[in-house]
């Protein structure tokens, strides 16, 4: 997995040095296992928080969907008992009521779960997922689609937000652009490990963490010591590389 690739950067050679020397060493040896421990808690924490929400939104989807099909058989009969004559007029409108401010109830429940998932993505992960959650959250003022066209656009976020969970796991790699130290918008490639998103520009210029910067919706990158960049490359370009403790 990229994580443990990029967690071996702290692991470090003793060779002899003077006494200073290897006292700083050991105090940063120490240090670096403190903060190993910390990076493992936060992903335990993270790995426990997908698993956990992971199966209620899987749960959710399906149920979503079986009301979905529920609600368009349900629509299909009264609209058949409508040509046909069979139900009298004022309870089919009272029954055809009841389903809309169900399906309204959906959407609505939908369109915040979108909202939510917006606030929650990496600044890195925003242009990946922005159309599905735009789409879905036009979907519920667009009056031109049918229930369950709206419904079928808002569930495609639930979708991709369970897909987004497995690849978080495990860290994931894909396209993108963002600032450089300059300010300059270049394309590149980005490394999602946890909380954690790295960038590598596609022309070996800038490489660092991609941080959220206010003003722009593109992830700003920040480099490191330039001891880090070759590691930083291969860890987003190839998904292994080892990171040097003291550059």
């Amino acid at each position: 997995m990229i994580f443990r690739s990029f967690v071996f950067c702290l692991v470090v050679t003793a060779l002899p040095l003077p006494l200073p020397a290897a006292e700083n060493l050991e105090r940063a040896t120490a240090t670096a296992g403190e903060d190993l421990q910390a990076s493992l808690k936060e992903l335990a924490t993270l790995r426990e928080q997908i698993a956990a929400e992971r199966l209620p939104l899987t749960r959710e989807l399906e149920s979503l969907e079986e009301r979905l099909r529920d609600l368009r058989q349900a629509q299909e009969k009264e609209l058949r008992a409508v040509d046909t004559g069979s139900l009298d007029f004022a309870a089919l409108q009272g029954e055809l009521k009841l389903r809309q401010e169900e399906i309204g109830y959906v959407g609505n429940l939908l369109d915040e779960y979108a909202r939510t998932l917006e606030s929650r993505l990496n600044v890195a992960e925003l242009p990946r997922h922005a159309g599905a959650i735009a789409s879905a959250r036009e979907a519920t003022a667009d009056n031109s689609l049918t229930p369950p066209e709206k419904l079928t656009r808002q569930l495609t976020v639930v979708s991709a937000s369970l897909t987004r969970a497995d690849e978080i796991i495990g860290g994931t790699r894909f396209a993108g652009t963002a600032l450089d130290p300059r300010g300059v918008v270049t394309p590149g490639q980005f490394a999602l490990i946890g909380p954690v998103a790295l960038f590598a520009a596609s022309d070996g210029g800038s490489a660092g963490l991609a941080l959220a910067q206010s003003g722009s919706s593109l992830p700003a990158v920040r480099p490191l010591e330039a001891a880090f960049n070759p590691a930083i490359v291969a860890v987003v370009n190839e998904g292994t590389g080892l990171l040097p403790l003291d550059p």
